[in-house]
């Protein structure tokens, strides 16, 4: 882009130059007239007006057509850049040199490494397209752009706003399938140092196996920034960065680990649960609690009072006169004598405060609710 604009200086100074020299040949008085000296009467044949004047058509017309090609060229770097704005893909790095996935350590604040044998969020960058080889690499941990630092001289690390050459990267098709990236920093190649025992850093200038990475797709659908990329290498963050996360809404943010992929690398195994771990009854597997979560702050209040069965088998539909609690249940509501755990969580009049209770029984309509000997919790 730099060349770009020292070409565009250049062709200013052409037009400058081409103009100046047409004032010159064509304003210089006795053009054309005889010029003698002192000593010896020498006749030179002069550049006449009409010579002056092709020079001056031919340096405009040598502008005018440079200007032509640049501003075609400015319409080609426009398009392919507003192209690459949208060819975003979502991916995942897995270096060869020790099968690990390359993460942006300590939420970005480090440097990148391969060492993670899992995909989540630390370990999902944006691949965006600048052209057809290059493109820049935009950390999920942080929505930051992947920099070769220090013109390379330093380990990769996502801490750039806005990219420039140093977060460019030449994406280079290896002929087994793998990939390897090089650094428009300083041109040479992304390594796994050390077989992926330290951070990634562009200082190799042959491709081995340390050089090498599997780019695994994700499938994501990245937002196309509202702001494409443009000649001077700017570009919008992460679309997920600017936006207010309500916490009511959405428990998570859009890069925790619960709302990101598992992603096509991963390796399932065996988890060889046993059956009754440790031979407790009150524990087989595969086991799923129903959780009994009552939102009705309108409905009429009921008195939650301790039973002693607990988990001793015991019924707990009965209850003793201690009460724990008022709470808003539905007369209709029920649920009946078990060994479950019946933990159970119940919103308030106010509706923001939860009660929570374990294990909660209720057997009788319109009647009490029983909870057995694990305390209330009250939490606004």
């Amino acid at each position: 882009m730099g060349g770009l604009r020292a070409g565009r200086g250049a062709l200013k100074a052409v037009t400058v130059l081409a103009t100046a020299v047409a004032v010159v040949v064509v304003g210089i008085p006795g053009v054309g007239e005889a010029s003698t000296t002192t000593k010896t009467r020498v006749r030179r044949r002069s550049i006449t007006p009409v010579h002056g004047v092709l020079v001056a058509v031919l340096a405009v017309t040598l502008a005018l057509a440079l200007s032509t090609a640049a501003k075609a060229h400015d319409v080609q770097m426009a398009d392919s850049v507003s192209d690459a704005a949208a060819a975003t893909e979502v991916v995942a790095f897995r270096a060869k040199a020790n099968n690990q996935y390359v993460a942006a350590e300590n939420a970005g604040n480090s440097s990148l490494i391969a060492n993670r044998t899992a995909i989540r969020s630390w370990e999902t960058f944006d691949l965006i397209h600048v052209n057809s080889t290059d493109v820049y690499l935009r950390a999920h941990a942080n929505g930051k752009f992947v920099c070769a630092e220090a013109a390379g001289a330093s380990p990769l690390i996502s801490n750039r706003d806005v990219p420039g050459l140093w977060e460019t990267f030449q994406l280079i098709n290896n002929s087994d399938g793998t990939t390897s990236l090089r650094a428009r920093a300083n041109n040479k190649l992304v390594t796994a140092e050390s077989a992926g025992g330290a951070p990634l850093i562009a200082n190799r200038t042959k491709v081995g196996q340390w050089e090498k990475f599997d780019v695994i797709a994700l499938n994501l659908t990245v937002p196309t920034p509202t702001t494409p990329l443009t000649s001077t290498l700017s570009a919008t963050t992460s679309p997920s960065s600017s936006a207010v996360r309500d916490p009511l809404k959405q428990p998570f943010s859009s890069a925790s680990i619960w709302n990101m992929p598992i992603g096509r690398g991963a390796v399932y195994v065996p988890a060889n649960l046993p059956g009754v771990p440790g031979g407790d009854v009150w524990s087989p597997m595969p086991q799923v609690d129903n959780d009994i979560i009552i939102l009705n702050p309108t409905a009429p209040l009921t008195s939650v009072q301790h039973s002693s069965a607990g988990w001793s088998g015991s019924n707990r539909c009965t209850g003793d006169s201690q009460t724990l609690a008022q709470v808003p249940i539905p007369s209709g509501f029920l649920v009946g004598n078990s060994r479950d755990n019946n933990s159970a969580a119940i919103l308030l009049q106010d509706g923001r405060t939860i009660v929570q209770v374990q294990p909660f029984t209720r057997c009788t309509a319109g009647g009490g609710g029983m909870l057995g000997t694990c305390g209330c919790e009250i939490s606004g």
